[in-house]
């Protein structure tokens, strides 16, 4: 979409297809992101993913976008901004993480605007690094992780999310959730919220509530049966025993190591 005139047509297009929400990047100007998300509010969808230059994650809050996909997104939106950025991103990292941004993390929690930290997207690159690089990354992400309670302190929407490809050198299906829970409780989350974050935020995020994310009669029959206490360390989510999707078994039962 290169103009705001283009906007309508493509949202229709989206909404045609079934799409829950509308996924902007990065390169959308600040009017075209606009037209964006008045043509996805007109339809019932909510605009998600990343900030464009210009605006800055405070005035794309306050247009009416409905979550900042990935940290990363997040960071580089601010150097970005058109009214007075940051110099670089360890400067914007500092004003993430500080009084300065109250009022982005106040807007955002007052118009219902979740954030995705997307920390785990970190674990394959710190991977493939060496002992130094990989240790200035995970002090990014230390970083990252604090900005991330610091939205939740403020009430924002907290999604788990784990931006898995499944492509070599990314983020993988089976692990990623995992790796994203247990970083959100590293970072300060207790891991009743980090669950809450992939369950029950998720499904309010989506204007599921009702049907996914919980454990009710009407709800969506998607469960994960554990060999041992996830609120106990977060860790046992990978301590998996059972999964059942849609009513269905889809993995046979595990036997779980006796209690002791």
């Amino acid at each position: 979409v290169a103009r705001p005139g283009d906007a309508d047509a493509a949202v229709a297009e989206m909404a045609q297809a079934g799409a829950a929400e509308i996924k902007v990047h990065n390169a959308l100007s600040p009017n075209v992101l606009s037209a964006v998300i008045d043509a996805a509010r007109t339809r019932g969808l909510d605009v998600v993913g990343h900030i464009s230059a210009g605006p800055g994650p405070l005035s794309a809050c306050r247009i009416g976008m409905k979550e900042i996909s990935h940290a990363s997104a997040l960071l580089e939106s601010v150097p970005w901004r058109a009214d007075a950025p940051p110099a670089d991103l360890v400067a914007a990292l500092e004003e993430l993480n500080s009084l300065q941004s109250d009022p982005l993390y106040a807007c955002m929690a007052a118009n219902g605007m979740a954030f995705a930290p997307n920390l785990s997207m970190y674990e394959p690159i710190i991977a493939d690094l060496d002992e130094s690089q990989a240790g200035m990354t995970r002090r990014l992400v230390n970083v990252l992780g604090q900005i991330s309670l610091r939205a939740k302190n403020a009430g924002v929407l907290i999604i788990a999310a784990s931006d898995a490809s499944g492509d070599d050198g990314r983020v993988q299906f089976a692990t990623g959730l995992h790796d994203e829970l247990r970083l959100l409780v590293e970072a300060g989350s207790t891991p009743t919220e980090a669950l809450m974050a992939a369950t029950h935020n998720a499904a309010v995020q989506l204007r599921r509530e009702g049907d996914i994310g919980a454990i009710q009669v009407g709800a969506q029959a998607d469960l994960v049966l554990l060999c041992a206490d996830p609120l106990a360390d977060i860790s046992n989510t990978r301590a998996i025993g059972l999964v059942i999707a849609n009513g269905r078994r889809t993995t046979a039962m595990v036997d779980c190591p006796a209690r002791r």
